[in-house]
C-alpha cells in the first residue's frame, strides 16, 4: 500500500522526542500510541 492510500490517522504522532544525535524526531503513530493506552487500560 502506497503513503497516498493510507487513511489520514497515520499521518499523526501520538508522542514524539528529538533524537539525541539532532537529525529529526524518533515518533510513535497516533494510531499505535492509542491502542497501546486501550491495551494498558484494559489490563488494569
Amino acid at each position: 500500500m502506497s503513503t497516498a492510500t493510507l487513511p489520514l490517522y497515520y499521518k499523526y504522532w501520538g508522542k514524539a522526542r528529538k533524537r539525541v544525535d539532532g537529525a529529526g524526531y524518533d515518533y510513535h503513530l497516533l494510531v499505535y500510541h492509542c491502542l497501546d493506552v486501550a491495551a494498558v487500560g484494559r489490563d488494569t
